[in-house]
């Protein structure tokens, strides 16, 4: 499925996984082993990036998400981060998050900051 979307998209391809995912109003790419988000994050975007990121965090060695430029983090969204942070763990990695402004204080006020690793700022590309 990943490879019939990447096509769509004319993604490129990094680890048999496609390099960049772009949807409505929502992109995702690869820099080095960091996946950078921009846009929502919500029930209508939540597959497709839990797709593209597990890809991503089963090729990764040291998977991050830099999600500073996600402005919205609904409950389909925080438990897709959930997800992907127990994938991670099974593959004994840590899967480390960037966050800020709203969803960020959504992972606070939900207690899910101390579950996942978060970090305060994003990481250098």
């Amino acid at each position: 499925m990943l490879t019939a979307t990447m096509a769509q998209n004319n993604g490129k391809q990094r680890n048999g996984m496609a390099e960049s995912f772009d949807t409505t109003g929502t992109e995702m790419h690869v820099s080095g082993d960091t996946l950078v988000m921009t846009g929502d994050l919500d029930l209508y975007e939540a597959p497709r990036f839990r797709e593209f990121a597990e890809a991503f965090v089963r090729a990764t060695a040291n998977p991050r998400f830099d999600m500073t430029a996600v402005p919205f983090l609904d409950s389909a969204g925080l438990a897709c981060l959930l997800s992907l942070s127990r994938l991670a763990t099974t593959q004994h990695k840590t899967l480390r998050i960037a966050i800020s402004g709203g969803p960020r204080r959504v992972l606070k006020i939900t207690g899910i900051d101390r579950v996942l690793v978060v970090d305060d700022e994003a990481p250098a590309s």
